[in-house]
């Protein structure tokens, strides 16, 4: 069966600067995804390639609420980019 295989798909959160009270102000969060796209006979039409995209955004602990919303968005909008990408990647196979 061809199509697109997923080898790999995470989503990682890195803090990128910390305060002088050793609390993270800044995080990166990462998404990777790892794929192929191969036909019926199992030819490989893309060879596994990998598509990461990054998002940074700051962490106000004053707001915890605030700050996972920001997290949680950052993570739909890396989901939403890597998609895009990844779909583009498939059509210039044609």
């Amino acid at each position: 069966m061809g199509g697109l295989r997923i080898h790999s798909d995470a989503i990682t959160s890195v803090p990128l600067s910390v305060s002088g009270t050793a609390r993270v102000q800044e995080y990166q969060v990462v998404h990777r995804v790892e794929f192929e796209v191969v036909d019926a006979a199992g030819k490989v039409l893309l060879p596994r390639e990998t598509l990461e995209r990054r998002r940074d955004y700051r962490f106000d602990e004053t707001q915890a609420l605030g700050a996972a919303a920001e997290d949680e968005l950052a993570r739909r909008e890396l989901r939403r980019d890597t998609l895009a990408a990844l779909l583009r990647r498939i059509e210039a196979i044609r």
